[in-house]
């Protein structure tokens, strides 16, 4: 999921707020990324398979259509309810990630 506006870094920041939730939901940890300087964040989760194995295809693209809609049903209504109000666009975490360095589990 990518989170790319003015209020980007406190949009993450509340989403932040309920990792424990959201990974528990989603039945796995996610990658939670939040780089410095830079308005775009992300959430996300990776399947580490070589994509030139076309006989593994069905199975990635299964994985693929899973994952995306277990995303939506885990972050459908939490990101319609993100809030802007009293929030200042230009603040947020000024950390390279969630954990400081890097992408956090």
């Amino acid at each position: 999921m990518f989170l790319n506006s003015n209020y980007s870094k406190s949009h993450f920041q509340q989403l932040l707020e309920q990792k424990e939730a959201i990974e528990v939901e989603m039945g796995t940890a996610l990658k939670w990324y939040n780089p410095k300087n830079k308005k775009v964040c992300r959430v996300y989760l990776r399947n580490p398979v070589d994509f030139r194995e076309k006989d593994q295809w069905p199975m990635q693209h299964q994985w693929m259509v899973d994952t995306l809609l277990k995303f939506k049903k885990v972050f459908a209504e939490r990101v319609k309810n993100l809030s802007d109000q009293g929030i200042n666009a230009q603040s947020g975490d000024e950390e390279g990630e969630a954990s400081g360095d890097g992408a956090q589990s």
